[in-house]
């Protein structure tokens, strides 16, 4: 009986257009994903190497990403909190410094206090500025969250052990917790 819904399932597949795979272990069948560029291309999962279809980045095995994510109130909170985290700015210079107008340069808030800038373009040729903090929570932002997932998965593959991407960047903490309610004021440089 159960040779006969294995070949009925096979047909099925087959007629379906498709493919089957006849690994006897799921966990044999590597997974990929897009290398974190901030995309909704993120989540996508494929079954072999190659480029993601949708930014062109590379695909790597879904293993290597292991950084986590934390929510704008989830910063707040730890910000209010805890103490012992790195905070990483990975937007450029000249909006780490505020410098600009608009919402694009946080309406002249320059970055959240005790926060080290590193642009997502040098951070591989400047990661060893973070050597010290390789085992320290370090949590990346940028201003909308697609250049953070990136530098996340760098520092990972870096061997740092404990990263965490701000969900939405700091443009969504300020919308939060600045803009819409002051509370997140006293942590912000301006």
């Amino acid at each position: 009986m159960k040779n006969l819904q294995i070949i009925i399932f096979i047909l099925v597949a087959f007629l379906s257009g498709n493919s089957v795979s006849f690994s006897q272990n799921k966990q044999d069948t590597k997974q990929y994903v897009c290398f974190p560029c901030g995309g909704g291309c993120d989540n996508t999962v494929y079954d072999s190497e190659g480029k993601c279809p949708v930014c062109g980045m590379p695909l790597i095995e879904k293993s290597r990403v292991k950084f986590k994510e934390i929510s704008p109130s989830g910063l707040l909170s730890k910000l209010h909190n805890e103490k012992g985290f790195v905070l990483l700015d990975v937007r450029t210079a000249a909006e780490f410094s505020g410098k600009g107008k608009g919402m694009r340069y946080l309406n002249g808030y320059k970055h959240l206090i005790n926060s080290l800038n590193i642009s997502s373009d040098e951070l591989e040729k400047r990661i060893g500025e973070l050597s010290q903090y390789k085992d320290s929570e370090v949590i990346v932002y940028c201003s909308h969250s697609r250049r953070s997932p990136y530098s996340c998965q760098i520092l990972t593959d870096a061997g740092f052990t404990n990263v965490t991407n701000l969900s939405g960047g700091i443009t969504e903490f300020m919308n939060e917790f600045l803009i819409n309610s002051n509370e997140g004021k006293s942590f912000l440089i301006k």
